[in-house]
């Protein structure tokens, strides 16, 4: 197992002094399924300052969901493949620290569904987690002048089989429906999953496997529920599903190492809408807008 200290690293990683752990394996890059990346537009929007979080829109295909961090808005905002921003809705559900967002065509009644993860709980105080439950729209107009009211479909509530953690990065199978969280300030990032489908009253969290480092800031599954990216301030981490396997198997295997450009403090990661790729981003707030763009990973 490898250490990096955080403040010895070219990432900033700003009020936060921990070593990140990397897994044995992934001390080289595989560049053999991905290139390397390619910087794309500035995030230049104002009101994208701390992305958190980015997901496939599947109503509307080659744009990307995106929100904030914590101590923003309950916006939503949507971008093109070029990080260019379309559009913006106001979620009727509050954002006490929202970081991650999984879209995702549900098998079982054939709509898509938005799921915001409002799991971040820095402290570890919160007495459980909530998970923000949207039918995803399909733009007709794209304006950026006006931000659009957006009705939350419902608030569904989980709770850690071992008290409060913190965590970054959300999965929802688009196989099974069921639920991941990963942890992200433990020693090792683990990761705890809930079978769908989900009760209205408190959902229970199972740990189902421990990764072989920690930090995990993002993460997301290909459309098809094939491949698995998780990632943190240094790597990309990325598993192939073996048919369709229970995701605690799949994470039991040695992740590969996949291209990542250095960004400022990144915390977001998703496939492309055709899985021709991946993309991520980083947070801008406190940092010079030019060092950061949106990133495309293209499939070879």
């Amino acid at each position: 197992m490898l250490f990096i200290k955080c403040d010895d690293s070219p990432f900033d990683v700003p009020e936060e002094k921990f070593e990140i752990k990397i897994a044995e394996n992934c001390t080289g890059i595989n560049n053999v399924l991905f290139h390397t990346g390619e910087p794309l537009n500035l995030i230049q929007s104002p009101p994208l300052d701390e992305i958190s979080g980015m997901a496939a829109s599947i109503n509307n295909p080659g744009y990307y969901w995106v929100h904030n961090d914590s101590g923003s808005p309950p916006n939503l905002f949507l971008l093109d493949s070029n990080g260019n921003l379309v559009a913006t809705y106001r979620v009727t559900s509050g954002n006490r620290d929202w970081e991650d967002i999984a879209c995702v065509k549900n098998p079982f009644d054939g709509k898509s569904y938005i799921y915001i993860g409002d799991i971040g709980d820095n402290n570890a105080i919160r007495a459980n987690i909530k998970i923000i439950e949207i039918e995803e729209p399909k733009i007709q107009n794209f304006d950026t002048s006006i931000i659009t009211d957006l009705q939350h479909k419902r608030n569904i509530f989980f709770k850690y089989p071992d008290g409060a953690k913190d965590a970054e990065s959300l999965l929802i199978d688009p196989i099974s429906m069921d639920l991941f969280v990963i942890s992200k300030r433990e020693g090792f990032s683990r990761v705890f999953s809930s079978k769908y489908p989900f009760i209205d009253d408190f959902n229970e969290l199972e740990h189902i496997a421990t990764l072989p480092f920690n930090t995990a800031t993002g993460a997301d599954i290909s459309s098809d529920g094939k491949e698995i990216l998780v990632r943190n301030y240094i790597r990309v981490y990325y598993w192939q599903r073996n048919g369709r396997e229970h995701l605690k198997y799949t994470f039991q295997q040695n992740p590969q190492c996949l291209p990542l450009i250095s960004e400022p403090k990144g915390e977001s990661i998703c496939f492309a809408y055709n899985n021709s790729g991946y993309y991520t981003v980083s947070e801008v707030q406190g940092y010079e807008r030019l060092n950061v763009t949106m990133n495309y990973y293209k499939r070879k």
